[in-house]
């Protein structure tokens, strides 16, 4: 199964590099000129890319994934907090590839 994955605004461009050299293909909206978009507009680049959002943002994500059932997933990375659902991993800041990594193995 290939991967591709959009990096939220939230999610450090530098977990780019490190998805590259784990062979998934993906992108920074901060290096697409969306830096500072709306989350409708991430969303929607998202799925007109056909790709994974990876985000800290469950909150309007989610949203958007319950109402437009059309999409490749999501990939919700909290900021360093445990989360009460099933959406998330606990992950530190620092350390966001680990987490991402282990979502496109299961």
């Amino acid at each position: 199964m290939t991967f591709r994955l959009i990096l939220d605004e939230m999610i450090s461009p530098h977990i780019s590099r490190g998805l590259w050299e784990a062979g998934v293909d993906n992108y920074a909206i901060r290096d697409r000129g969306l830096l500072q978009a709306s989350d409708y507009q991430v969303w929607t680049r998202a799925k007109l890319d056909a790709r994974t959002l990876v985000t800290i943002n469950e909150v309007h994500f989610r949203r958007f994934a319950e109402t437009e059932p059309s999409h490749c997933g999501i990939i919700v990375i909290p900021d360093g907090a445990h989360a009460a659902n099933n959406w998330a991993t606990y992950c530190p800041r620092q350390n966001m590839l680990n987490p991402i990594r282990s979502h496109l193995t299961t």
